[in-house]
């Protein structure tokens, strides 16, 4: 596999405002998933890529990580970067979890599919479905040390330069959701922040006076302003109901508690004109740990509970803790490691706090009370063993809670290639919980 060249300087054009940041588009923009390169274009296989090192495999719904949008994926256009710009297109490949999408043709089949994780193999997962399974299969192997070395930012600068070109990406994604599915979106001030209902075609006529509150993903750092849209709008459309998500403050200008006070604001604002029980509130990977998180906070401050939560692969524990994270490393083809940007991203978040306080990795908190939740994950997954966890201490403390659990996806993987039956069952299931606990 072929590697992108370094240290060649970018051509920009005119700014974009992208949430509260400022950018410069790329004269060829991010919109392919093709690896960024020096001068001339990386050879693109056809149909092969996946999320990883090369070009976006057709038919997935890329995240974070940024990528193609219809219209203009697979035009291999160059990318030309400085050096800490080839982080930046890595962590777009890496962080597809803050669901930024792409609509693509069904993929092609690689010739070599399988990986090989010290002295096993690991081929594609013959029981995923065929979609899922054709990206796995088109996806290179992921370097860990590489992941690692290329994802670990040391300056303010390094960690600013990379959010604003990822959301950049997953903001015009989200256009490209939005113009598929024919969803309306609506802009306004909630608390003196700013939250955006995204509203479907078809509504579940259960659903005509219910909300589904939505968190973003994105590592506690990326989905600024619409960028932190694609999962709301894939909510709104298979689940049918209308969701508004909450743009909240992130690091590095706003770290913890930042955004969990943003969603208690809200969410206390909505009570207000609307019943506790009405309401849904969830995310996934961060969104679904800031969802637990928020929960636990409500409950501090005496706030009704919502009816229904959604914890998604929940970033639950920002330690590096359980079997998954070992187990896992250089097999979950979205996250890759928790050494490099997750690390650092957490300790970016929690600002010097002891990353086990509850409303920091809400697995460490007292789930007694909680609203029933619905939550998913994949053998594959980094943070299986967060999500488990959640389930058994729900579980134990008596919540009702709906754990599912995909073969072969990776972290966020669910929400990554839109046609899927893995996407349309994770969400679709998730419509279906909405309507038997809502009120």
């Amino acid at each position: 596999m072929a590697y992108p060249a370094q240290g060649q300087s970018q051509e920009q054009q005119q700014g974009d405002e992208i949430g509260s940041y400022n950018w410069s588009k790329q004269q060829s923009g991010f919109d392919s998933m093709a690896a960024p390169q020096a001068t001339t274009p990386l050879p693109q296989q056809q149909g092969s890529g996946g999320g990883a090192l090369g070009g976006a495999a057709p038919g997935t719904a890329i995240g974070a990580v940024g990528g193609a949008i219809a219209g203009n994926a697979g035009k291999g256009a160059a990318i030309r970067y400085t050096p800490s710009k080839y982080g930046v297109w890595l962590m777009k490949r890496l962080l597809m979890t803050a669901l930024s999408f792409a609509l693509l043709s069904s993929p092609t089949l690689a010739q070599d599919s399988d990986w090989t994780i010290g002295s096993r193999t690991l081929p594609a997962p013959a029981g995923a479905s065929d979609a899922l399974r054709e990206a796995i299969a088109s996806t290179p192997q992921p370097d860990v040390a590489r992941h690692i070395r290329q994802t670990t930012y040391t300056t303010r600068e390094e960690w600013v330069e990379s959010i604003r070109a990822v959301d950049a990406g997953n903001a015009r994604s989200a256009e490209a959701l939005t113009e598929r599915w024919k969803i309306s979106i609506v802009e306004e001030k909630i608390a003196g922040l700013t939250v955006r209902t995204v509203t479907p075609v078809d509504i579940d006529p259960a659903n005509k006076d219910r909300l589904f509150v939505h968190v973003h993903g994105g590592a506690y750092v990326l989905g600024a302003g619409r960028a932190g849209l694609p999962e709301a709008i894939l909510i709104a459309n298979w689940a049918k109901i209308p969701v508004m998500s909450i743009d909240y403050r992130m690091p590095p200008e706003h770290p913890f508690p930042a955004a969990v006070d943003d969603v208690a604001a809200v969410w206390k604002s909505l009570l207000g004109d609307r019943p506790a029980k009405s309401m849904a509130l969830g995310g996934t990977s961060a969104g679904g740990g800031l969802t637990l998180a928020s929960t636990l906070r409500f409950m501090e401050l005496r706030l009704e509970t919502p009816g229904a939560l959604w914890a998604g692969t929940p970033w639950a524990d920002l330690t590096k803790t359980g079997d998954s994270h070992f187990t896992n490393e250089g097999i979950d083809r979205m996250l890759v490691s928790y050494h490099g940007l997750l690390e650092g991203a957490a300790k970016l978040y929690a600002d010097g706090r002891d990353l086990k306080t509850p409303l920091i990795s809400p697995v460490y908190g007292e789930f007694k009370g909680f609203p029933p939740t619905y939550l998913v994950t994949g053998t594959r997954d980094l943070f299986l063993s967060d999500t488990v966890r959640v389930h058994r201490k729900m579980r134990v403390a008596g919540v009702v809670a709906d754990l599912n659990v995909y073969e072969g996806v990776s972290h966020g993987d669910y929400a990554v290639v839109v046609d899927s039956p893995e996407l349309q069952q994770a969400y679709g299931e998730l419509g279906v919980f909405l309507l038997k606990h809502l009120q």
